[in-house]
């Protein structure tokens, strides 16, 4: 369940930062703080995707990593938008941690996440 509502949320986010990355700068929601607002975008990204594909890990890290480079690289066809090495390099990182947090995660779950009853009889006795 957590990981369809993640996987949602990853893909619904991505949205979200398209539009925010590619519309007019006026029309940009802003903090005053710009490398805090990608970092964290891509952060949050990151973190939804490892955990809403947890089987699919290298999918989770192609889908930021492109999404990073891709959406900057889109900038430069955007009206009054300017892609810049930094701003990727900025999306990149929050994009790495939130895919190492999400990765935690899941693995922290997994572990106190009970074991199934079948697999602890199948277990031979010591």
């Amino acid at each position: 369940m957590i990981n369809r509502f993640a996987a949602v949320s990853g893909w619904v986010l991505l949205a979200a930062i398209a539009l925010a990355t590619l519309s007019p700068i006026n029309l940009r929601p802003q903090t005053g703080h710009a490398f805090l607002e990608r970092f964290i975008a891509f952060a949050a990204l990151g973190t939804a995707f490892s955990i809403g594909y947890p089987r699919r890990i290298s999918f989770a890290v192609g889908v930021t990593v492109l999404s990073a480079i891709g959406l900057e690289a889109a900038q430069m066809i955007a009206p009054g938008r300017h892609a810049r090495v930094v701003d990727a390099a900025e999306k990149l990182a929050g994009g790495a941690v939130g895919l190492l947090v999400g990765a935690a995660c899941v693995m922290l779950i997994s572990h106190l996440r009970p074991q199934h009853p079948a697999r602890i009889a199948d277990d031979p006795a010591p």
